[in-house]
């Protein structure tokens, strides 16, 4: 049930209604843009976070030798369908 509704809909509530939506639509884009912003933000400390994480290892594999590089074990592929396969 409408608040209104016996009340006629003339030009002033016409123009008040699309007032109102571009405001909201104006509002709903800088809310919008402002999220990007702060998403972007996230990724990029989060990136900065990883890489100064794995900086001081990646600084000590300037030390590994050759030797040592060389004697570094295989993964091997463990996965569910190489088993199944190497079964039949």
């Amino acid at each position: 049930e409408k608040l209104f509704q016996e009340t006629p809909y003339d030009e002033d509530d016409e123009e008040a209604d699309n007032i109102y939506e571009a405001i909201d639509e104006r509002m709903s884009g800088r809310n919008t843009n402002k999220r990007k912003q702060e998403q972007e933000e996230e990724v990029d400390t989060a990136r900065t976070k990883i890489g100064s994480q794995f900086r001081e290892l990646k600084e000590k594999l300037a030390d590994v030798t050759e030797d040592e590089w060389l004697n570094i074990p295989d993964v091997g592929d463990y996965s569910l369908k190489h088993k199944q396969q190497r079964r039949e």
